[in-house]
């Protein structure tokens, strides 16, 4: 089996290969400072890291991550996966000791699987059908519990 390497592309698609990194890095970096922003305001803890990302356009790179706790355990990773992902422009998983959701990065002129009505993060709950949900303080709870034993209980 042959594999193509970061090395063995283009300049051109090592250049649009780095925009599209560079886009879904900014991306990530407003996710992510929402995140933080809606775990603090429930009271949750929020501590910052870096994942590494080996993708075929880029080659290895590092993005930033958060695992959101209470005081006595962890409930939560959000780890950035990939800017290139089939339907989405990005994908980031949050991650418990229950299981995995993906969060995807959707635009409207480019969807036709799912219907928003803004470009944004949605959550994509495989749990109710594939339904999608965009991305608040009430959807990140929510998402938060499906992955752990944290008990969300929507205003």
């Amino acid at each position: 089996m042959i594999t193509q390497t970061s090395t063995d592309l283009t300049d051109t698609q090592r250049q649009l290969g780095e925009q599209k990194k560079q886009l879904f890095l900014h991306r990530v970096t407003l996710l992510l400072n929402n995140i933080k922003h809606w775990a603090t305001e429930a009271g949750l803890q929020v501590t910052t890291g870096q994942v590494p990302i080996r993708e075929k356009f880029t080659g290895l790179y590092t993005a930033p991550s958060l695992t959101i706790s209470l005081p006595e355990r962890k409930l939560a990773d959000v780890i950035p996966v990939s800017a290139f992902v089939i339907v989405a422009d990005g994908l980031v998983d949050i991650e418990g000791w229950l299981g995995k959701e993906q969060v995807a990065y959707l635009q409207r002129q480019e969807q036709q699987l799912y219907p928003i009505e803004t470009d944004d993060w949605y959550w994509v709950e495989e749990s109710q059908g594939r339904k999608i949900h965009r991305m608040t303080k009430d959807t990140l709870l929510e998402t938060i519990s499906m992955v752990s034993d944290y008990e969300y209980q929507p205003a």
